[in-house]
């Protein structure tokens, strides 16, 4: 089959795990004879509502839509209020999408992401007449801001807008000739295939099929623990919250901290790990290097306050035989085992969290049995059984 391949980024241009996934995904499917075209955005100099589609080369196009900042960029104020409404006015030219799913021959469009291109170019990739699928990253389809969480606190009811967003999707997916959704996580799947109505036999869950590179080994030393967070340093991520209960895990155990990562909250702690010599902050670390810091803790904190969908970050500490501490909320508990190879505690709750992994430095017989777990667990996330998930269901969309 070819397949377009859409992404508000996509390979060469990594922000994210989904992009990583996404690479992934089209190279093992490329493996067993299947083609891509690729469909990603990019900045239009003009303010215009409309998407301008232009080749770059015989397999890679460019949506070129106006925004006041890049998608991938962190929005406030003044910024986030015209992004959202261009996300909601930008309009797509039918024509254009079929002449270039006529030009390549396109048989199956692959939709990772579409932020930054507009709702538009959903209802119309659904009306081009080949089958869809939707890869939920998030929960663009059923929310404007992706997250179903505002400044730390969850969504419990879906505002007028993201009703209205929701609808807006139904609709367009309702003109789809051939649908599916396929998520990481149970917990994305069906959050989202709910409020769109989608039924049961168009969702597939499939846990991203990602390649690590790991150093397994059991924690079973009595060193000091060292606790560790890899990822974004942004508020939804939770680390203001994790270095806030540092100093207690630190005073009652001696624990030390390794933090990996970059983002808008890189200053904050940057001057906390500045006046405390226990913590040792790494900044963003290469992908070709990361295993490393995974190696150099014993315990990995998953502090996210967004339902998260399928945190790589756990699989990758699985493969390396690292114990996770994280919050009930989203595919978290999916990938965290209670009790097994880890532990969830109440969402939010940063002193439970604090408490688990004090636990853990306490009792260093049940952090060894973790680890051993952790290790076995990790062949539910094998690439190759995953891929093939993957190929199986293009298959069916034939």
């Amino acid at each position: 089959m070819h397949i377009l391949q859409v992404g508000s980024y996509l390979a060469p241009n990594f922000a994210g795990g989904a992009e990583i996934s996404a690479d992934n995904i089209r190279r093992l499917l490329e493996q067993v004879g299947h083609r891509f075209t690729s469909l990603a955005w990019g900045p239009s100099a003009a303010f215009t509502p409309d998407v301008v589609i232009d080749p770059l080369c015989d397999r890679d196009w460019v949506a070129r839509t106006w925004r006041p900042v890049e998608p991938i960029t962190a929005l406030a104020g003044l910024d986030k209020a015209r992004f959202y409404a261009m996300e909601l006015a930008t309009r797509a030219d039918a024509a254009a999408i079929g002449q270039l799913i006529a030009a390549q021959a396109i048989d199956l469009v692959l939709v990772h992401s579409f932020r930054g291109l507009g709702y538009d170019l959903v209802d119309k990739l659904c009306q081009a007449g080949v089958p869809v699928i939707f890869v939920l990253h998030d929960f663009a389809l059923v929310c404007l801001n992706k997250g179903m969480a505002r400044k730390g606190a969850l969504c419990r009811t879906r505002c007028l807008v993201c009703r209205h967003v929701a609808r807006r999707n139904r609709r367009a997916l309702a003109k789809s000739a051939r649908l599916a959704l396929v998520a990481p996580s149970r917990a994305m799947l069906n959050t989202v295939g709910d409020g769109l109505n989608i039924g049961p036999a168009n969702r597939h869950h499939i846990p991203n099929p990602n390649r690590y590179t790991v150093l397994p080994r059991v924690r079973d030393h009595r060193d000091t623990l060292c606790l560790g967070y890899i990822g974004r340093l942004e508020a939804d991520k939770g680390v203001a919250g994790l270095i806030g209960i540092a100093d207690r895990l630190h005073g009652e155990c001696g624990l030390r901290l390794v933090i990996a990562g970059q983002g808008r909250l890189s200053e904050t702690v940057s001057a906390f790990a500045a006046t405390r010599p226990w913590v040792d902050f790494r900044g963003q670390v290469p992908a070709e290097a990361v295993h490393h810091v995974y190696d150099a803790v014993d315990v990995l904190a998953i502090p996210s306050l967004w339902p998260e969908n399928f945190p790589g970050v756990v699989v990758h500490a699985l493969g390396s035989g690292l114990p996770c501490v994280g919050f009930d909320i989203g595919g978290i508990p999916e990938v965290i085992d209670h009790g097994e190879t880890g532990f969830v505690v109440g969402f939010g709750d940063f002193a439970a969290l604090a408490d688990r992994i004090i636990a853990l430095d306490r009792d260093r017989a049940l952090l060894a049995a973790l680890s051993r777990a952790a290790l076995a667990a990790s062949a539910r996330y094998d690439a190759a059984l995953l891929g093939q998930r993957w190929i199986d269901l293009i298959g069916t969309m034939a």
